[in-house]
């Protein structure tokens, strides 16, 4: 594995923003931008000039340039598999953002495959390992008893800040539309919910059954899920687009003993053991995962651990979707 990462960034939208902003954040001689490309000329020159690298114009120049061992993926989901695919074909180490691909989970089995095959590593942005509801909910739940019950409910967007009413990012031409499209997002299922799924199993343990409904229309897109876990509890995710002026991210956890409810940042803890409440601030998800990405490299983290996580999350993501469209219930074995 490379002790240095010499990076092409494809993509000049938000998710590339925010993960060179971690990768400043950093600080590190062990990460270095070597350029990046984007479909959009206007996007991709405003961003070079902010980082102050090469602007690539061709997709494959950047993917086999012999500067760059390593490839982020921030564009639409719908095309990370063949940017993947295309990056490791060209040796390079791959850091895409969440999901991995939305055409078949075999397909990112094979990815995968084709990493470890060639002596390179895959890290999928999991950034939702790092929420702060979920490592507060961690630290109270067995103040809970028996768990019986989880609800997550989110909402993409806050207007106001990244992203104006519209769903468009202020500021940048068409950043941000895609999702809104199912043809860039590939199913909100997998694009939305895959965050809650990951919330929901590290708190109540392995997932077993899955039922979903997936109400996108093309243009906006909500979904439900209601998820069995391993220890007999159930929880729920709804996924919808924020209102105008509102946010949500709420996040429930009940057991025999009492619950614990977070709403935007406000926590109410009730219980036989403790009573409590105040306000978690938000951790900053990519600086964290970053961080994780460094203790890879320095041979800290098992990867295969990691990799074997992600696809957990992931084909549970596909067995709603599956189930969404069959109106059936799947059960789920690892």
């Amino acid at each position: 594995m490379y002790k240095k990462l010499n990076l092409g960034i494809i993509g000049a939208g938000y998710a590339a923003h925010v993960r060179t902003n971690a990768f400043n954040m950093v600080g590190t001689d062990k990460i270095e931008i070597k350029g990046i490309f984007d479909n959009n000329i206007r996007n991709a020159a405003e961003f070079a000039g902010e980082l102050k690298t090469r602007n690539f114009k061709v997709l494959d120049e950047i993917l086999s340039s012999n500067e760059i061992n390593t490839i982020a993926i921030c564009v639409p989901n719908k095309f990370h598999y063949e940017i993947a695919l295309q990056a490791l074909e060209n040796n390079k180490n791959i850091i895409c953002e969440y999901p991995l691909v939305v055409e078949s989970y075999e397909l990112a089995e094979k990815l995968v495959d084709i990493a470890e095959k060639k002596g390179l590593f895959i890290h999928v942005g999991q950034t939702m390992n790092f929420d702060s509801d979920l490592s507060l909910a961690l630290k109270y739940k067995d103040s809970l008893g028996k768990l019986y019950m989880g609800y997550k409910y989110m909402t993409f967007g806050k207007p106001g800040s990244w992203f104006v009413e519209s769903g468009f990012r202020d500021g940048y031409e068409g950043l941000g539309e895609w999702y809104i499209n199912n043809d860039f997002t590939g199913g909100w299922l997998i694009a939305s919910c895959y965050h809650g799924i990951q919330v929901l199993r590290k708190i109540f343990g392995e997932v077993t059954t899955v039922s979903a409904f997936d109400t996108g229309d093309g243009k906006a897109g909500a979904g439900s899920i209601l998820l069995g876990h391993e220890n007999g509890a159930s929880s729920v995710i709804q996924w919808g687009m924020a209102l105008s002026g509102k946010t949500f991210n709420i996040l429930i956890v009940t057991g025999s003993k009492g619950s614990i409810e977070i709403n935007d940042g406000k926590f109410d803890i009730g219980s036989t053991d403790i009573n409590k409440e105040g306000i978690i601030s938000d951790t900053d998800t990519f600086y964290e995962d970053t961080k994780l990405l460094l203790r890879k490299l320095d041979g800290q983290v098992d990867t295969d651990y990691e990799n074997s996580d992600m696809l957990k999350t992931l084909r549970i993501s596909f067995a709603a979707q599956e189930a969404a469209a069959k109106r059936i219930t799947i059960k789920i074995s690892f």
